[in-house]
């Protein structure tokens, strides 16, 4: 972006602009609101403009007279979207549907990280509790990691394909599929090392 410079000799538009009630002046390139800008008041205003100087863009959005305004879409939300260049439509509701779903699968990861660290969290004070049995506290640590591990799989896994259930359900049951084989992963993997560890040499 560029700083949009104003000249003194718009001083008065933007005076008129601004209206008679308040003082307007142009101060270094930029607007000033106030009686004396070498002395600030509380309250003053100083506004100034950045632009970026592009020769074509596209727009996606609704013409309201001389400008254009965000669409209101039939599901309440505002469309407005700017492309530097030649852009069809077609390639600008492509872009953003991608950009979108990129999204959306870095938030659902997210969500179940957050997940796992709560069961975690929860958790967490049954091995704490057993940390006096330095043998028994490292079998439940584990324990606990492969618990919150499942139910955070589990119920994260539950939200997203249920989401898609209606709309792709081949996608949900892949979904939960891929959750299943983790989850049983987990649990065959716990069940092992707890197995394991319970076969100690006698004393």
């Amino acid at each position: 972006s560029q700083t949009l410079v104003l000249g003194t000799d718009q001083a008065q538009a933007v005076q008129d602009a601004i209206g008679a009630g308040i003082r307007a002046s142009i101060v270094n390139g930029g607007i000033y609101l106030g009686n004396n800008s070498a002395s600030p008041q509380l309250g003053d205003y100083r506004i100034s403009y950045e632009y970026i100087p592009v020769d074509t863009i596209s727009i996606i959005g609704k013409q309201q007279g001389a400008a254009l305004a965000p669409y209101r879409t039939e599901s309440g939300d505002s469309l407005l979207m700017v492309d530097t260049g030649t852009v069809t439509a077609a390639d600008m509701f492509e872009g953003a549907a991608s950009g979108n779903a990129t999204m959306t699968w870095i938030i659902r990861i997210a969500g179940l990280a957050l997940l796992i660290a709560g069961f975690g969290a929860v958790l967490g004070p049954v091995s704490v509790l057993a940390s006096v049995l330095p043998f028994l506290g490292s079998i439940l640590g584990f324990g606990t990691g492969i618990i919150a591990g499942a139910a955070g799989l589990g119920v994260g896994s539950l939200t997203i394909g249920s989401a898609w259930l209606f709309y792709r359900p081949l996608l949900a049951l892949a979904i939960f599929a891929i959750a299943g084989l983790i989850i049983g992963g987990l649990v065959f993997i716990g069940r092992r090392k707890k197995a394991s560890a319970t076969v100690q040499p006698a004393a």
